[in-house]
């Protein structure tokens, strides 16, 4: 059973957070903060957000910054961090963190380490929202498919309910489904996320 994961857009949403508990009490099982972050706002989100969700939270590295008031453990990282991730944590701690990445190409498999949780490999569709930003070669997705890596692979890219319908053969292949537009750019939220967890998860 794969996962599905919510990435947020670059702009507060109306209700935002009604909207995130709603999305974990219904089996979101990952959540990734893609805008950048104030202190401010992360302690917010650590105070009004159940802990009991906290381990499905992913912040942009940056914020590892406030790692200790939080306790924060998952962090993405962005291309051109990769390699760097050290410089925002202590050596003897970071052990204690993981991390994803998205990735375009599959050679760049080789410049991760062992503290990669989860890849997001893109883009699996042309995407809703960017014009020209068109979905990666089959033959190209087929080399992630094929590897047997232990590193989760989550789809991200154009995905939406009509998509994993349409294509399964594209999506299914995957350890997990990442969801932008397809969730945020509907007109209910909620019922919408519901009908991918049917189709996806078969609950």
């Amino acid at each position: 059973m794969g996962s599905i994961m919510a990435i947020l857009p670059d702009h507060l949403l109306d209700n935002e957070h009604e909207v995130l508990l709603t999305l974990f009490e219904s089996g979101l099982d990952d959540l990734y903060f893609r805008r950048e972050m104030t202190r401010e706002e992360i302690l917010y989100v650590y105070e009004h957000i159940p802990s009991r969700f906290h381990n499905r939270f992913i912040f942009p590295l940056t914020t590892a910054q406030w790692r200790h008031e939080t306790g924060f453990k998952r962090y993405h990282v962005k291309e051109k961090q990769r390699g760097v991730e050290g410089v925002y944590f202590e050596q003897e701690e970071i052990g204690d963190y993981r991390f994803s990445t998205a990735i375009h190409d599959y050679s760049d498999m080789k410049t991760l380490n062992d503290r990669y949780e989860m890849i997001l490999v893109s883009p699996l569709f042309n995407s809703i929202s960017k014009s020209g930003y068109t979905a990666m070669a089959a033959s190209e997705r087929t080399k992630f498919e094929n590897n047997a890596d232990s590193i989760r692979k989550i789809g991200l890219g154009g995905i939406n309910l009509e998509r994993i319908i349409q294509f399964p053969e594209i999506v299914q292949p995957f350890d997990g489904i990442a969801l932008v537009s397809g969730l945020w750019q509907v007109a209910n939220i909620h019922t919408t996320f519901l009908k991918i967890r049917k189709l996806w998860k078969g609950i």
